[in-house]
């Protein structure tokens, strides 16, 4: 099928298992209950997810939260953006976790502070899985894990950025250098280009859709404003 949108040619539904989409929603659901009137969104933020969260997940998290209005259901689209946004910080956060904490689903739950469902879902697809002396196995985070996690994380903040992104804002968030960045996007078919003297990674559209990959246009979606 050709498709000039880059969402429906990299549907969400190829990038997250329906279960973990699922409980991603419950989160932010979650989030959206919380905000009242008058509501300081950052102190939401915090209360609900327990942590502080990196700024570029903050920034996104509060910029999707002023357009919820209390007591007001929040729309699909809505809720899935929130549930982007929490799955791109458990990406990232999982890149640096230790064995002890990820050795099984219940201790990457407790070491990410995401739902049982999020935490089995990624140890499965993302950890490698080796067997002790007793028998039983146990999940350890390969220097391969890594590198999935980190083409996962580029690919979802493609799409929370409209398929185009500025590395220097991903560098904190990965704890990477923007060479090393790059190599990520590159891996998952973005380009890079300069652009006011910034490196950015766009995603174009696949062959399959009737598009080709080079040279896609290098340009940002707005950021929300900080808070």
């Amino acid at each position: 099928m050709e498709t000039d949108d880059p969402a429906l040619a990299y549907p969400i539904d190829k990038l997250l298992l329906k279960t973990t989409r699922v409980a991603l929603e419950g989160v932010a659901k979650n989030l959206a209950a919380a905000v009242k009137p008058n509501s300081d969104l950052a102190d939401v933020l915090t209360n609900v997810l327990e942590e502080s969260v990196p700024d570029f997940i903050a920034r996104g998290l509060l910029g999707t939260l002023r357009n919820v209005t209390p007591n007001v259901k929040p729309a699909a689209p809505v809720l899935m953006r929130m549930g982007l946004y929490l799955y791109l910080h458990y990406l990232v956060k999982m890149m640096s976790a230790k064995d002890m904490q990820v050795r099984s689903s219940t201790d990457l739950s407790k070491y990410l502070k995401c739902p049982s469902g999020v935490a089995f879902d990624m140890s499965a697809q993302f950890c490698h899985h080796v067997a002790k002396p007793n028998g039983q196995p146990r999940a350890t985070v390969s220097p391969q894990s890594k590198t999935k996690l980190a083409c996962y994380a580029m690919v979802v903040a493609l799409h929370l950025e409209s398929f185009a992104v500025t590395l220097d804002d991903l560098v904190p968030l990965f704890n990477q250098s923007a060479p090393q960045l790059m190599q990520v996007a590159q891996a998952v078919g973005a380009s890079v280009a300069s652009m006011s003297n910034k490196q950015m990674a766009a995603l174009g559209l696949p062959a399959e859709h009737g598009k080709k990959t080079s040279s896609p246009a290098a340009s940002t979606a707005p950021s929300p404003a900080p808070s």
